[in-house]
């Protein structure tokens, strides 16, 4: 047999399983830094301002008061 071809085919199987295990451990990690939820509770009263904003121009100004 060709040791080329003999080379190949012992190799293909371990490269599978390496890559197997790369995407376990990639889909691991990702499960892990999943974003879980966040709340804030305030007390007291809170005040929510909603502004909208329209710049047109090269040079902007942004009144926020």
């Amino acid at each position: 047999a060709d040791p080329v071809s003999l080379a190949i085919a012992g190799g293909a199987p371990v490269a599978l399983v390496l890559a197997v295990g790369s995407l376990l451990r990639s889909a691991g990690r990702a499960r892990r830094d999943m974003h879980t939820e966040h709340h804030h509770h305030d007390p007291g009263t809170v005040h929510q301002d909603h502004r909208h904003s329209n710049t047109r121009g090269v040079w902007a100004r942004t009144n926020n008061h």
